[in-house]
């Protein structure tokens, strides 16, 4: 029984983590265009430009820590299914 709540509990961890990586590529993509990817000229002040730097840092670092979680629940469901 504990290793069907595991199961349920990886799946809904599963949908939350790639719903949170979709977004924070979306993100990384407005950025992208924003910082002139698009070929479009924004004129972006310095201010403006640090505070992208810091967003593009802060969603790395998530997307890095998130990557982490996924690696290690799969490593546990893993674990479970050897244990079988």
């Amino acid at each position: 029984m504990q290793q069907q709540q595991h199961i349920k509990n990886l799946v809904q961890s599963a949908v939350d983590q790639g719903d949170n990586l979709s977004s924070a590529g979306q993100a990384l993509e407005t950025i992208a265009r924003l910082m002139g990817l698009d070929g479009s000229e924004h004129h972006i002040d310095h201010k403006d430009m640090a505070g992208l730097l810091h967003a593009v840092a802060a969603i790395g670092a998530y997307v890095g820590a998130t990557g982490d979680r996924i690696y290690e629940a799969g490593e546990m469901a893993g674990a479970l299914e050897v244990s079988k």
